[in-house]
Order: structure tokens, then sequence, then C-alpha cells
């Protein structure tokens, strides 16, 4: 079994994590946007009465983003800055640069999580019945939906089209079907 390089994994969520969210946190709060917008109409709608469902289908919807998202990244990295041919010539693995990539996005998210988090605890949605199995549920996500987004970005020809196969994967996988 191999061992991942966790100087790698925290080298590389520092560089395109931490600095992404330095050079421009207004793309944090854009990332919120539609999870914010779907649980300000839930709440309108319903005055109220789902706003339950609504927190958690946000936070479900945040970290499947995530990963979702990661395919522009994967894409860019892959075609624009030739990242994955650099790392081929080094002992780093598909699994430490997924992993990586994955735990960058992670950080970028994390003032979206943490807000769905503070929802969850105010509206009396997380417990500690109930925290473990949600918190397993929203890792395993994490790392479904960023594997797929790795799969399909290995298919994508050019750049621009893996930026527009991320937000249309995520809207049809996080809005059509009921997660709120």
């Amino acid at each position: 079994m191999r061992v991942l390089k966790s100087k790698f994994l925290f080298a590389f969520t520092i560089f395109y994590g931490y600095s992404s969210i330095k050079r421009g946190f207004i793309y944090v709060l854009t990332y919120l946007s539609i999870p914010l917008a779907e649980l300000f109409l839930i709440y309108i709608i319903t005055h109220g009465t789902f706003v339950k469902f609504a927190i958690i289908g946000g936070l479900i919807s945040v970290m499947a983003n995530n990963g979702f998202s990661s395919i522009g990244d994967f894409v860019f990295l892959r075609l624009e800055s030739r990242l994955q041919d650099l790392l081929v010539a080094t002992q780093i693995g598909p699994s430490d640069y997924i992993i990586g990539l994955m735990l960058a996005n992670l950080l970028y998210t994390l003032p979206g999580i943490a807000l769905y988090v503070i929802l969850s605890i105010v509206y009396k949605v997380i417990n500690l019945m109930n925290f473990f199995p949600l918190l397993v549920t929203m890792i395993l996500l994490l790392f479904t939906t960023s594997s797929i987004g790795f799969f399909l970005a290995s298919l994508v020809p050019h750049t621009r089209y893996g930026w527009g196969l991320a937000g249309l994967l995520s809207s049809i996988l996080t809005i059509v079907p009921p997660v709120f």
C-alpha cells in the first residue's frame, strides 16, 4: 500500500486553496450564491416549514459542487499549466494529486461549509446522534464527486469545456433532483 505524500498535500492545498481565497475572496461568495438563494426561496415559500431540509440540501449541494467544480481545475492543470505532466516525473501519484486538489477545494469552500454547519446547529438539524453519520456521508460525497470530476476531466479536450461541464453537472445533480 502506498503512503500519501503529506508534504505535497499540504503544499498543494496552500498553493491552490489558500492562495485562491487570498487573491479573490469574492469567488467564495459566488460559490455560495445558488445554495443560499435556494435556502432563501424555500424559507420564503414554505414560511420556514422546510428550512431544515433546505439546510441539509445546501450542505449536500456545497459538498457536491466542491467535487464537481474540480473538473475545471483538473482540466486547467492538465491542459493549460501542464502540472500533471510535471508530476509524472516525480513520485507524486494520482491519488496524491486528486486528494491534494480535493483538499484545496475543500479549504476554498470551508466558509460555506461553516455557514451551513452553523445554520444546522441553530435550527437543531445536527445533534450528537446524527453528527457522525452526516460527517461520514459528506466525506464520502466529497470523495465520490471528486473522483467523478477527475474521471470526466480526463476526457475533456479543451479547458473551456471543463468549466461548462462542471457547472452543468453540478446543476443537473444538485438542483434538478430533490436535494433540497
